[in-house]
């Protein structure tokens, strides 16, 4: 397992059998996003990582979703969580 997906289950308090929603549609997640890219210095940290669905992922990756929104959204999500 990729050491950035462990820090998120494990933040979160979730483990590999517990149903993971993606932090913006609440669809099963698959992926745990870089919100920002570790190309551009982002760091494998809880504040860094969310869970997305696929097309949620796509979204951000052809930045229809913003690193500002998504930050906005993740923030969101620890404080519920």
């Amino acid at each position: 397992m990729k050491k950035y997906i462990k820090i998120y289950l494990e933040a979160i308090n979730y483990d590999y059998t517990t149903f993971i929603p993606c932090e913006i549609c609440s669809t099963p997640a698959v992926d745990i996003h870089h919100i920002k890219y570790k190309s551009r210095g982002g760091q494998d940290e809880i504040k860094n990582l969310m869970a997305l669905c696929r097309s949620c992922h796509a979204k951000a990756h052809n930045e229809t979703l913003k690193e500002s929104e998504l930050k906005q959204i993740h923030d969101e999500y620890i404080r519920r969580h």
